[in-house]
């Protein structure tokens, strides 16, 4: 599960650090480290060599990522920290900053990846985060600037799977090819492609109180009328049932499904906001250059409690409420539903962070001076966005040049809002 921690640009502020050590201590211990976060809870650096010797290690392995790789996430940075891991706060002693660059800077050596020490308190203790600055285009391995232990100086270490580890074979490659490539930087802008005020919709508890009991009552009818007689077999002997489930099993059928009803009433009220196209995204990126730029990942922030998908299927898959059954004596015999139809044309993937969500395009190729529409989204907003503007934060990487581009879009919202009822209806009837 992502940490609960804005991964769009750099964290550079005393704020934006704090947010990164508490949402650690706040994660699940299952929670794993990557490639731009490493943290350790019980820490000595003045005391322990080998710690000392750990963390310049990992600051190297920091600064021998790929650079158009890690430009995906805090802007190309990565970070260290001690004294906190999930579900943990054990903190470190505060120590002079001279101090640790003797001890740390021992290992990096002065011309290894650029970092900084920031002290940060969570829970009364005190929390050391290194930063780590993003590699770019051109730069060599960074190596071991004095052996220790096992390891001799000029050794090389690269971040893989969250761990801190020597090369191997295609490693070695991507180092040496980032070595050679020259130091172009990214140049790209993202636009609306159209403008147009985006709609909101209007859904209280009552509304799906009142949808959820009609749904009990549309399932349990056929329970409270005689039972039709079953149909005539097109063997004369043999009577079919008009259904194959008794009425306990459909009982318990229906209770399952009515116990997570209002999980379904949620997806309807988003799908009918996509399917009716209330707030349409569409964004564009644009190169103004005479380059060409590959592998152009284009990655959406939304404010929270604002949703976002691809299709009208998108509700259906990220909330994953419980089908219906079909209403007693409605299916005879059981059929088995058609394989689904599916889609292989990239769009991307979107993730839900808490209570915001993100976008994340498939990569695309961007040609010198011309546009290239992304694919467009459909966010479905609540009543609380009404008459206010939505700001939309995106960042552009590229794997073919350094750095990154961000900046922020603001599309304004209609002040008045749809039923959901109304919207509930209209998915209702496009799922028959």
């Amino acid at each position: 599960m992502p940490l609960n921690v804005a991964m769009v640009r750099p964290l550079r502020t005393r704020a934006e650090l704090t947010a990164l050590v508490e949402a650690i201590a706040l994660a699940p211990a299952s929670e794993h480290e990557t490639d731009y976060l490493e943290w350790k809870s019980s820490f000595d650096l003045r005391g322990r060599a080998e710690h000392k010797f750990e963390a310049g290690k990992h600051v190297i392995g920091f600064g021998n990522r790929h650079p158009g790789h890690a430009a995906r996430v805090f802007g190309g940075c990565s970070y260290l920290v001690l004294g906190a891991e999930p579900q943990s706060v054990a903190g470190v002693p505060f120590e002079d900053a001279a101090d640790l660059e003797s001890w740390i800077g021992a290992y990096v050596g002065s011309d290894g990846p650029q970092w900084s020490p920031t002290y940060i308190e969570c829970d009364g203790k005190q929390v050391l985060v290194v930063t780590v600055e993003a590699p770019t285009w051109g730069d060599y391995p960074f190596t071991l600037a004095r052996g220790f232990g096992s390891f001799e100086a000029g050794q090389v270490f690269i971040r893989r799977a969250g761990k801190t580890v020597k090369p191997n074979q295609a490693e070695v490659k991507m180092l040496t090819e980032r070595a050679k490539r020259a130091s172009d930087r990214i140049a790209l802008n993202v636009e609306l492609a159209h403008v147009a005020a985006l709609r909101t919709f209007d859904s209280s508890a009552q509304d799906r109180q009142d949808w959820v009991a009609s749904e009990g009552k549309r399932l349990s009818a056929p329970l409270h009328r005689p039972r039709p007689e079953p149909p005539p077999s097109l063997v004369p002997s043999v009577r079919l049932p008009e259904d194959f489930r008794n009425r306990d099993e459909y009982v318990s059928e229906m209770q399952l499904y009515l116990a997570r009803a209002g999980e379904r009433w949620q997806a309807l009220v988003l799908a009918g906001a996509v399917r009716s196209q209330m707030a349409p995204v569409a964004l564009r990126i644009t190169n103004p250059t005479d380059q060409n730029f590959a592998g152009v990942e284009v990655v959406v922030t939304l404010p929270d409690q604002a949703w976002v998908f691809f299709g009208p299927d998108g509700p259906f898959g990220l909330i994953n409420p419980r089908e219906p059954p079909d209403v007693w004596g409605d299916h005879p015999f059981p059929v088995p539903s058609p394989a689904p139809t599916t889609s292989f044309e990239p769009r991307g993937e979107v993730r839900k962070r808490d209570n915001h969500f993100e976008v994340t395009f498939a990569p695309v190729q961007v040609r010198p001076r011309r546009p290239y529409d992304l694919p467009i989204v459909y966010l479905a907003l609540s009543r609380r966005f009404a008459g206010e503007a939505v700001t939309l934060s995106w960042v552009a990487t590229s794997t073919s040049a350094e750095g990154s581009v961000a900046g922020e879009l603001e599309l304004p919202v209609a002040p008045d809002s749809t039923p959901a009822t109304a919207l509930v209806s209209a998915a209702e009837a496009a799922l028959t």
